[in-house]
């Protein structure tokens, strides 16, 4: 392909910025990262999770600052845990002339024993990517059992 060629629209990468556009929308994936995003282009602040799919694609979700019972709920997740998001609904405003507010839902699933469900190939790869920094801080050799 000649250089030039690469540089038409047709060729611009999709975007893997997830839209809530209509009720029933969702994605659901692993947690890899949490982000802040300063405000920018009309939107206000927003925290963005950024999701790994069963696919191998990655998916930011972005959520308003403003809206912190998600964020709330979130504070909760684990990186490598399994979450998802869904729209249910919108709330109509109290404001003449501002659209309505999409109620967007958390998800966090729970295997038998209630423990949430972490993706333990992703946190395996994670581990093994990983570099360990500096000294262990106590030398199992020379670690004392507690007496009573």
């Amino acid at each position: 392909m000649d250089a030039k060629d690469i540089f038409k629209e047709e060729n611009i990468a999709d975007s893997n910025w997830f839209k809530f556009e209509k009720v029933g929308d969702a994605i659901h994936g692993t947690l890899v990262s949490v982000k802040d995003k300063e405000g920018q282009d009309g939107f206000g602040p927003q925290k963005v999770y950024e999701l790994l799919l069963s696919n191998g694609e990655y998916w930011n979700v972005g959520i308003s600052v403003k809206k912190s019972y998600i964020i709330d709920r979130m504070r909760r997740a684990q990186i490598g845990q399994v979450v998802g998001f869904k729209f249910l609904k919108e709330v109509p405003s109290k404001k003449k002339g501002y659209a309505p507010a999409k109620s967007i839902e958390v998800y966090m699933p729970k295997d038998g024993n209630g423990k949430y469900i972490m993706d333990e190939n992703f946190l395996e790869e994670l581990n093994e990517t990983q570099e360990v920094v500096g000294e262990p801080a106590v030398d199992a050799d020379t670690v004392m059992p507690f007496e009573s």
